[in-house]
């Protein structure tokens, strides 16, 4: 099994060597592997390899016991000792497999005996030959040239193709299990594993009284539903179950396979389920590197926080190793070869087998994990190898391979939208530092690279443009085509996005909050969704085509211009910048500040609301309220305008928030040709404003959760860690107390916003197409979840900061300053308390004098 290159440990045996020695004897005694003793003292040892836990595996020495020379070596593995879960670590199983394997020319070590009599070392066992060379255990290669690389994981491809290609019905005496079920419509191999470590996974959870990791679940329903249909056809292939390089030995000199090594696992399966094994022995190219039981050829990539490969000079690429495995399949046609990795590495099914490895090791991992916790782990670190945050890791990989169009019939598409948002909002967590860094140089005012590259990366979730709600979708579409804009199916859903309810967003919208830079990167940040959505109700084909179509597309950004620096604006009768009318040009003039985007380089266009110039502030006060809201308009302005002057950006709490940041702008009568300019026609400027800004407070409400979430898990982290007075912080009553009062805060607020949510679905599938604001109880519920949500988010941060003490109010310390900055303008940003307090307070006064 191995040589001088594979450690062993030292110190006393477990084993009863006395009587191994006296069953070596008699089973092998008259055959080449046992020698002749008559003249020598001998010395019998067992040295336990290091690896090989699940079935303990020795080398056993026969030595003369004056010269130490070995007479005789032979590698057994056994059982473990005591009680045993039914068909597990079956010895005589491995026995069995390669025994049959050895007459097909698969590099198997050669077995001697099967002893299942537990009375001669406490357990069964089997005797086999010691194979010499040197086994890999990391799959970097460290210790290889680039060329000896390349070879070794050649030979890899090589022998698993060698295996698969054995005809498994022509083998006698091999265990087939449930091999006569797949004929019959039974569950394949790869559905059978997937039950078999849901169950282990369920089982270590209970021993330990936790509940299941949520993103554990998913996967395994996942895996379950989009399993790939067996070919009950295909011929019988053995499935090795645990293919790996630090499985094989390998020839010292040419680094063929000589064998193939640990069979507990071995099974036999259709060919086509072969794949399972092929994913798993390509793990290394996948697995997080925050894996520590495992190496890895990864690592955290600098620009998207993603895993990128970490591949030194001779490894092959996937995509080359599968092709080298293709061609050795003798089954394989040649057609297969040149174009077959390419299709499958692209392929559904490879994704679900390299999904199913993943969900395997993770089950492994909590299984580490769970024997740390209940105190009879054998490694120590098995705490860390198994922690909840490695094996959410390995699942969380697993889902970012998930790709929308897995998904069949019946299966839930939000379900899989959830948790991938959930994993690449992870990733843009990871860079947030140097995003923030960033925003303290020269270069704060252009945008990070890193957020480009993210952009194009959140396009192939499904998940671009999240925000647009069926009805969204079906104008905007409709207004593009009208204009001439012409695009397959495919490209429509990937600009349109998954056309996700309000009530479903919300939920996306709350994990994008908890870091800043995600809405952007998913397209889905304010003031562009705001924009978008004017432009998709009621703009002209003509303004949808030049506009909406590029901002959709994330290739500009846009502004809104309404609040002014000389009046108090939350008053929308109060705006005295004016809109006029010379001929065929629309004149613009005004003053306007905290315009939120205006600073960025890619924002190049301006909507701004302004008042008739043939009305006046004072005069629309005095008019009847229908004739005060008729007197706005909204004009489309490119930022690049004569006349249009970004003047300075404004600080919030001491920081620009850049690259978008909040600017003061100067209308000097900016000029615009009338037709094409005016947003769905003059003096109609605040029924558009109204129906923009109420998803916009929605989304601002859902987003300020995730905030608040985050707040909360930092703050019981730190708690968590630091001791006062004796003893850790967080088992302090007072901050308990304040924790239970966080949690219920949050937990109304998330009620209120999804209620508010359902309301807009359900008005917006009444009215087709025309703005749910309009409703009174949408109205009322918006303006309840504005004011309560941005108080109780900005309560927990607060908590939070509170717990941190002096780091908590650094932002050079935490995010948490940043947070509550951005939390606590929200209380005046889209309506302040007092305006949407005024609104409730008038709903409720009319409801109750409807029941006088």
């Amino acid at each position: 099994m191995a040589g001088s290159k594979d450690m062993v440990t030292g110190g006393q045996s477990d084993l009863d060597l006395d009587s191994l020695s006296r069953y070596i004897s008699k089973k092998l005694a008259n055959t080449a592997w046992y020698p002749a003793t008559d003249d020598h003292s001998v010395f019998w040892s067992a040295n336990k390899y290091p690896n090989g836990q699940s079935n303990p595996t020795y080398l056993v020495r026969c030595q003369d016991g004056k010269t130490g020379r070995d007479l005789g070596r032979w590698v057994l593995r056994r059982q473990p000792f005591g009680i045993l879960l039914p068909s597990a670590h079956a010895v005589d199983r491995e026995y069995m497999f390669q025994l049959a394997l050895g007459t097909k020319q698969v590099p198997v070590p050669r077995v001697l005996a099967l002893c299942e009599d537990r009375k001669v070392i406490g357990s069964s066992f089997y005797l086999m030959e010691v194979v010499d060379g040197p086994i890999y255990k990391d799959p970097r290669l460290p210790q290889c040239d680039a060329e000896r690389r390349t070879r070794v994981y050649r030979e890899l491809a090589r022998a698993l193709a060698g295996l698969h290609s054995v005809d498994a019905s022509r083998l006698d005496g091999i265990p087939r299990g449930r091999a006569k079920t797949r004929k019959a419509g039974g569950a394949s191999y790869g559905l059978r594993t997937l039950r078999r470590w849901r169950k282990q996974y369920l089982a270590s959870c209970r021993a330990v009284r936790e509940e299941p990791l949520e993103n554990m679940m998913f996967l395994a329903e996942h895996l379950e539903r989009t399993a790939p249909e067996g070919r009950a056809a295909d011929r019988e292939c053995v499935l090795h179950g645990d293919f790996r390089l630090d499985n094989l030995v390998c020839d010292p000199h040419t680094d063929e396979v000589r064998a193939i090594l640990d069979w507990e696992l071995a099974t036999v399966g259709t060919a086509d389920q072969g794949l399972a094994d092929v994913a798993y022995c390509c793990l290394a190219y996948y697995l997080p590197p925050t894996v520590l039981a495992i190496q890895t050829l990864t690592k955290f990539s600098d620009e998207t926080g993603g895993i990128a490969l970490d591949v030194p000079e001779g490894v092959p690429s996937i995509r080359d190793f599968l092709a080298c495995y293709l061609s050795h399949r003798k089954d394989c046609e040649s057609s297969m070869v040149a174009e077959g990795a390419d299709e499958l590495v692209r392929s559904p099914r490879w994704r679900w087998f390299v999904q199913l490895a993943l969900f395997r090791v993770a089950a492994i991992l909590a299984g580490v994990g769970s024997r740390a916790k209940a105190g009879n782990a054998s490694a120590a670190n098995a705490g860390l190898v198994g922690s909840v945050g490695v094996v959410s890791g390995v699942i969380d990989t697993a889902i970012d391979l998930i790709e929308v169009s897995d998904c069949r019939e019946g299966s839930s598409k939000f379900e899989v939208l959830k948790h991938k948002c959930r994993v690449f909002c992870a990733r843009v967590g990871r860079i947030e530092p140097e995003l923030v860094k960033r925003a303290s140089t020269d270069q704060r005012w252009s945008p990070h690279p890193s957020i480009d590259k993210l952009k194009s990366l959140a396009k192939r979730t499904g998940l671009w443009n999240a925000f647009l709600t069926p009805d969204l979708c079906e104008l905007a579409r409709s207004a593009l085509e009208k204009a001439g804009v012409r695009m397959d199916e495919q490209q429509w859903s990937r600009l349109l996005g998954p056309m996700l309810s309000n009530r479903q967003y919300a939920e996306l919208a709350e994990m994008m909050g908890r870091y800043p830079h995600a809405p952007e990167v998913f397209n889905c940040s304010a003031p562009d969704t705001g924009n978008m959505e004017v432009l998709a109700r009621h703009g002209t084909p003509e303004q949808c085509k030049r506009w909406l179509l590029p901002l959709l597309e994330g290739d500009i950004r846009s502004c809104f211009a309404m609040t002014e620096p000389d009046v108090a604006s939350s008053d929308a009768t109060n705006i005295a910048s004016t809109v006029s009318w010379e001929g065929d040009r629309v004149l613009v003039s005004g003053k306007k500040w905290w315009i939120t985007g205006a600073m960025h380089p890619k924002c190049e266009v301006c909507l701004f609301l302004g008042r008739e110039a043939s009305s006046s502030p004072q005069g629309a006060r005095s008019s009847p309220k229908s004739a005060q809201h008729g007197n706005h308009t909204i004009v489309v302005l490119p930022m690049k305008s004569q006349g249009l002057r970004v003047v300075r950006p404004l600080d919030v709490f001491g920081t620009q928030d850049p690259p978008h940041g909040h600017a003061e702008v100067h209308f000097d009568s900016v000029a615009v040709p009338a037709k094409g300019s005016v947003i769905f026609g003059r003096g109609r400027g605040f029924e558009v404003a109204q129906s923009r800004l109420g998803p916009g407070r929605l989304h601002h409400c859902a987003r300020a959760i995730g905030v608040a979430e985050r707040a909360l898990e930092m703050a019981f982290a730190r708690a968590a860690s630091r001791v006062a007075f004796g003893a850790p912080i967080a088992r302090k009553g007072g901050f308990l107390r304040d924790l239970a009062l966080r949690r219920t805060e949050l937990d109304q607020s998330r009620l209120l916003v999804h209620a508010a949510a359902e309301m807009l679905d359900e008005e917006e599938a009444k009215r087709g197409g025309a703005p749910p604001t309009r409703s009174r109880r949408v109205r009322m519920c918006l303006a309840q979840a504005k004011v309560v949500v941005p108080r109780a988010c900005l309560a927990a941060v607060d908590f939070a900061m509170q717990v941190h003490g002096a780091a908590g109010v650094s932002m050079q310390e935490t995010v948490l300053p940043h947070l509550w900055a951005a939390l606590r303008t929200l209380r005046i940003a889209d309506g302040p308390d007092d305006v949407h307090l005024g609104t409730i307070s008038k709903l409720e006064a009319r409801t109750q004098l409807s029941k006088l």
